[in-house]
């Protein structure tokens, strides 16, 4: 007996060690059969679901409602698969605590008996953390995942090149493909270098060097695309650690749209400069003309002078009149030709000029003109619109040379600020936009980049002057507008002026003058003019016409001849920028506190110098423009005169 309970005992022993570790084990141990029903299980099952053992024991999973309807027909497929004899696992299965809160269980489950399988041996593990773990995850990489996404510009990953290897892109974003016009699986099989053949492989090496000891490092670059297109960038790149691996990110941004602002930015800084140039060219020639003409003037008036000479004179007349034309599309150009301003309504202004202009476009060309609705009203000069018309209209001609049609057109439109950040002269607002369209050979790029160049052409020698589209622009800018231009070679042209609206607009009455019979000259003049060839011969003309001249040069000089002469000066004759500080308006001014009514003449070339028009007409001040004829200098002195006689 005492040999037949020694196997028994050691039995009992291996018995209680068994169910001591079922009993010890973290995971959830249970039996049960092919039905679900609950046999038995350890401590970890009541600590899982939160019933005792005694609550389960005999009742199935369904009848504790331990599964929603999706779990239970997970859990009958499971029993179906174990009824075959199949271990079943790791499954994932939610389950429905005593308490009603949720668990996520990762479950393992085989037959105990593989021959027999009406007893099911299953492991159970609560892996709720970890699912919340991994969901909070997910959910971060998608985030991620969608600022990815959602950047304007390109992103690229990539490993960090060592001594000038070819590393390829491991990660882009949605951007850098569309962008490039590749597919994401054709972007992974491209480095740096496929996608960037225009830039110096030895700076994007030294710049990928820097990343090794700086933070970062932006430099510009360019993209080719799929179809060739060339996209300028700029490169923001730095080293990253990417799962313990050195990578570079790099984030490509297009510059497409700066660089043509850019662009835009510098022409008009170079129109800019070229007009203050040819501003100051012009305004220099302006005076020499005007010392020509009135020495033209004073021989003219030579009685004794032959027939002979005095046609030749004449001729030299014509000849410097046509220099004084192209010097004032010089001013023109540099906003500083006099402009007299008014309402005018665009529409009718167009309309009175089409008649002229098919005449002088010729029969080949057709001139059509869709008129905005309703007057639209400016406020310019009608000479100077006319000309811009005209000069546009003579420039859509020439791109026609076999005929063709040509339209002009006024809107009014309203601009935001980003309409108005397409081109640097524009503006938000409302304004009127006068189109000229032709349907002829139009301009490339390079031409585009200089048709309002003053002396520009690409008309052959002797053809023109190349100051139409310059003098244009230079109106456009004196008028407070811009001008836009949209061409290609062999589709045509657009040009498009833009202009402020008057909102409240009333034509105003031009004032008249009465005319005054002519009469022999004897007052005395007080005459001031910086230029000495200039002052000399407009004081030769006055005195030619039997006027007593006093000549200075400046507005101090001014002053003191007139302490000396203010009873017998009977008219001030000034020009309107001078040495000292002291402009015409100001020296009239000062003399007119002294001597109220005093008559006054202001000259000058162009607008920077004319001061305010209608400041002058209050004050009854004449305003002559230079340069003039010797005759209409006489006809302005007398008028002057005559108007403070009568």
């Amino acid at each position: 007996m005492t040999e037949d309970s020694q196997p028994h005992q050691a039995v009992k022993v291996s018995e209680e060690h068994y169910r001591r570790l079922f009993e010890s084990a973290p995971e959830a141990l249970f039996l049960h059969d092919l039905q679900g029903t609950f046999l038995g299980g350890n401590q970890a099952v009541e600590r899982l679901l939160g019933y005792s053992r005694q609550e389960l024991i005999g009742k199935t999973f369904f009848e504790l409602n331990l599964l929603d309807d999706e779990e239970v027909a997970k859990a009958k497929a499971s029993l179906a698969q174990l009824a075959q004899g199949q271990a079943v696992g790791p499954t994932e299965h939610k389950l429905r605590r005593k308490d009603g809160s949720w668990i996520v269980v990762e479950i393992r489950s085989c037959p105990v008996e593989v021959e027999n399988p009406s007893l099911i041996f299953g492991v159970a593990r609560d892996i709720s953390e970890r699912k919340r773990a991994e969901m909070a995850l997910k959910a971060s990489e998608q985030r991620y995942r969608q600022v990815f996404e959602s950047v304007n510009d390109a992103i690229f990953l990539r490993p960090l090149p060592r001594d000038g290897a070819k590393a390829n892109f491991i990660e882009m974003n949605g951007v850098a493909c569309k962008r490039l016009g590749y597919s994401r699986e054709e972007l992974l099989q491209k480095s740096p270098a496929d996608i960037d053949p225009v830039t110096d492989p030895r700076e994007v090496l030294q710049q990928t060097e820097k990343l090794l000891t700086d933070e970062g490092v932006i430099f510009e670059a360019v993209h080719v695309t799929k179809d060739g297109r060339q996209i300028p960038v700029e490169i923001s790149a730095r080293a990253v650690d990417w799962d313990g691996q050195p990578m570079m990110l790099t984030v490509a941004r297009d510059l497409t749209e700066r660089k043509r602002l850019e662009a835009q930015l510098l022409q008009a800084q170079k129109m800019e400069a070229i007009g203050q140039l040819a501003g100051g060219v012009a305004h220099d020639f302006n005076n020499i003309l005007a010392a020509v003409l009135m020495h033209l003037g004073l021989l003219q008036r030579d009685p004794q002078l032959p027939a002979g000479t005095k046609e030749v004179l004449k001729e030299v007349e014509t000849e410097a009149m046509r220099a004084a034309g192209l010097t004032r599309q010089l001013l023109l150009f540099s906003r500083r030709q006099v402009a007299k301003t008014e309402p005018l309504d665009l529409n009718v202004l167009i309309t009175n000029l089409l008649k002229m202009l098919r005449r002088l476009l010729g029969e080949h060309i057709e001139v059509s003109f869709h008129g905005s609705p309703g007057a639209v009203w400016v406020n310019a000069d009608a000479g100077m619109l006319e000309q811009v018309a005209m000069n546009l209209c003579i420039n859509g001609r020439d791109a026609m040379p076999r005929g063709g049609k040509l339209t002009l057109a006024t809107a009014v439109v309203d601009l935001d600020a980003r309409l108005a950040q397409a081109n640097p002269n524009a503006r938000p607002g409302r304004f009127v936009c006068m189109s000229a369209t032709d349907r002829g050979c139009g301009m490339d790029e390079k031409t585009l980049g200089r048709i309002f160049e003053p002396f520009f052409t690409t008309k052959p020698a002797g053809k023109g002057t190349g100051l139409g589209l310059a003098t244009v622009y230079g109106i456009v800018k004196q008028h407070e507008g811009w001008i836009e231009v949209s061409s290609e070679a062999g589709t045509g042209s657009v040009f498009r002026v833009y202009l402020p609206v008057l909102s409240d607009a009333e034509p105003r009455v031009a004032e008249t003058t009465t005319s005054e019979t002519s009469r022999a000259g004897s007052e005395t003049i007080l005459l001031v003019e910086d230029e000495a060839a200039l002052r000399r011969s407009t004081m030769l003309c006055l005195r030619r016409l039997g006027y007593s001249v006093l000549e200075v040069s400046n507005g101090v000089e001014a002053l003191a001849i007139w302490q000396q002469h203010r009873q017998r000066i009977a008219l001030l004759f000034t020009d309107m920028i001078m040495p000292q500080g002291m402009t015409g308006l100001e020296l009239a001014q000062r003399l007119r506190r002294d001597k109220a009514g005093l008559p006054v003449i202001i000259t000058s070339g162009y607008t920077a110098e004319a001061g305010d028009p209608q400041t002058m007409a209050r004050q009854q001040i004449l305003f002559l423009s230079k340069p003039c004829k010797a005759a209409t200098l006489a006809k302005a002195v007398e008028e002057c005169l005559a108007r403070k006689g009568g």
